[in-house]
């Protein structure tokens, strides 16, 4: 079976926007996810119309991502996010719409535009612990499959020192899985994974434009560039060991937080 490549998700926010290399980094991005919750809810209405006319060809991720799940958008105001979904579904511009695992009702009530639209539903599930076990990312993953969507997104949280054999299990066994779009950790210790799990066939992995990163552990969209083109995805049974000694010679200074377990350990 031919593993999918890598894609970058270039995260689109005023930030990014406003950076001097911020269209043309996000240009050379193979998704843009329009991060609506970090823009003020006077441009929010117009916002999908805004992005099209600035990159035309650019697939497009629309998300309104809740507070707990590390975004903007007050928890309490969650059902307020619909007319925006809804909006980004009638436009016909957007190629995805991402709801959390955690709203349930959300999924539900989109459910009818759904059906008229092309757009893809994404579950995406934040996790802010490290995985105990491969199994807990299973049941995870099947969490979110519940919801019918079209695409699943993983995270979890690896801290420096944390174990990282459950991530690395869970990805071998799912990562021809067409239905998982992305699997990462983020933080400090999982920020080898933003680049590990698309080299080894998960294919999204986000990408930042701009000072700063909005999330911990995340890669400049240059970085990553540079990445997927000097590494090639890795063939045989042992491939996610051999990614990760490649990686780390790649960049071996900034790399060093990712955990040094193998398959073999597990």
């Amino acid at each position: 079976m031919r593993r999918r490549l890598p894609q970058i998700v270039g995260l689109l926010t005023p930030e990014s926007l406003d950076a001097p290399d911020g269209p043309a980094a996000l240009r050379a991005c193979d998704v843009l996810e329009i991060r609506a919750d970090l823009f003020g809810e006077e441009r929010q209405g117009a916002l999908v119309g805004e992005v099209r006319a600035l990159f035309p060809d650019a697939p497009l991720l629309f998300s309104v991502r809740l507070k707990r799940d590390g975004g903007a958008w007050p928890d309490e105001r969650a059902g307020e996010r619909l007319p925006l979904f809804e909006a980004a579904l009638r436009s016909g511009e957007v190629s995805w719409i991402d709801v959390e695992a955690d709203e349930e009702a959300a999924v539900r009530a989109l459910a009818p535009l759904r059906a008229e639209s092309s757009a893809r539903l994404l579950v995406s599930n934040h996790r802010w612990s490290a995985p105990a076990s491969a199994g807990e990312c299973e049941r995870e993953f099947a969490r979110a499959l519940a919801l019918g969507p079209d695409g699943v997104k993983l995270v979890w949280t690896l801290r420096e020192g944390d174990d990282d054999r459950p991530l690395l299990e869970f990805l071998e066994a799912r990562r021809d899985d067409p239905r998982l779009m992305a699997c990462f950790a983020m933080g400090e210790g999982g920020r080898g994974s933003r680049l590990l799990a698309p080299l080894a066939g998960v294919p999204w992995s986000y990408g930042f434009v701009g000072s700063g990163a909005p999330a911990p552990g995340q890669w400049r969209v240059s970085e990553m560039r540079d990445c997927f083109a000097e590494i090639a995805p890795p063939g045989g049974e042992n491939g996610l060991n051999r990614l990760k000694s490649d990686l780390e010679r790649w960049e071996k200074s900034r790399f060093s937080t990712f955990g040094r377990a193998t398959l073999e350990d597990a």
